[in-house]
């Protein structure tokens, strides 16, 4: 016999405490105020300052009005709102031309890099600011996913950005790179090296392979969205592995290879004085090398800040 119940379908809670009008005015697109404080400015810019009569007109108007930018923005999930496209371009000019019309104050020296987790690009970074910081800067140094690096310096949010490509993951990033307008400059090979806590049971091995590893849990740095093998920090990140951790901070890998006997795979540049004699670097005899460089727009040549921070990126280089 069939059943003569009707299907019942419920009401959402939404739907439930809300009207029929307030539901589609939800939908509508409308204007919100939002504080500049919410704001994020744009760390890079491609803009000079110009001492011209129009240039004299703005600052005139900045003086009496104040500044009106239009500008596209989107919420940001780690809190406030991310400027989008030409407009954080606008902020950014505005900001010269109030420190050189209306502040009196020394122009800022601006400069970004997004980096793959490597200890070596932060060493690099401070020496930058050793020898370059002004009375006022502004200086962006963004450690981050390898989609995120692409990310920035093709929306000019980083100068630069600092990735390896392998034969592992070349041909997929290589492609990004040409969709992006982006070029990639080698700077020098890294053979890659298996890091481990000093009393692992291959600590004293005078190199490791791949099939050594698999007993023990695998290191890897999140990607986010793009969590996949090419877009992967660490060498091999294509060979199943039984056991994984993905984590987003240096200080947790550091932690799990001390508490799990877990490993990553780098480029073995990695300075002892941040972690003692604690952990240790085995080369891994395998056929594959990290091709360490950095990536500009296309046409882009570096600035000043940009050749010394990549002299001293180079000092870093493994000796062959």
């Amino acid at each position: 016999m069939k059943s003569s119940a009707k299907k019942v379908e419920l009401a959402s809670v939404d739907d439930l405490f809300s009207t029929e009008e307030s539901r589609a005015d939800a939908g509508r697109e409308k204007v919100v105020e939002i504080s500049l404080s919410e704001l994020h400015p744009f760390k890079g810019h491609p803009f000079k300052v110009k001492d011209d009569d129009a240039m004299m007109e703005t600052a005139d108007s900045i003086r009496q009005y104040g500044v009106l930018v239009p500008a596209i923005a989107r919420p940001d999930p780690e809190g406030g709102y991310e400027l989008l496209g030409y407009a954080r371009q606008v902020i950014q000019q505005m900001e010269l031309l109030e420190d050189r019309y209306v502040t009196d104050l020394p122009q800022k020296t601006r400069f970004g890099v997004s980096a793959q987790h490597y200890t070596f690009t932060e060493n690099a970074f401070v020496e930058l600011v050793k020898k370059f910081g002004q009375e006022r800067y502004e200086f962006y140094f963004n450690a981050t996913s390898t989609h995120q690096i692409l990310e920035d310096v093709k929306n000019r949010i980083s100068d630069l950005g600092i990735i390896y490509l392998s034969k592992e993951n070349g041909a997929v990033i290589q492609k990004v790179l040409d969709e992006y307008n982006l070029q990639f400059t080698p700077l020098f090979y890294a053979k890659p090296h298996v890091f481990l806590q000093k009393h692992h049971p291959l600590a004293t091995r005078e190199s490791l392979v791949l099939d050594d590893l698999r007993p023990f849990p695998r290191l890897n740095f999140v990607q986010g969205s793009y969590e996949s093998a090419y877009y992967s920090e660490e060498l091999y990140s294509t060979v199943r592995a039984e056991k994984q951790i993905h984590v987003n901070d240096r200080g947790a890998i550091v932690n799990f290879m001390l508490g799990l006997n877990a490993y990553t795979i780098s480029s073995g540049i990695f300075p002892k004085y941040l972690h003692g004699d604690n952990i240790v670097a085995i080369p891994l005899n395998e056929n594959e090398q990290m091709q360490i460089g950095y990536i500009l727009n296309e046409k882009q040549e570096l600035s000043e800040l940009g050749l010394i921070y990549i002299n001293e990126l180079r000092k870093y280089a493994p000796e062959t």
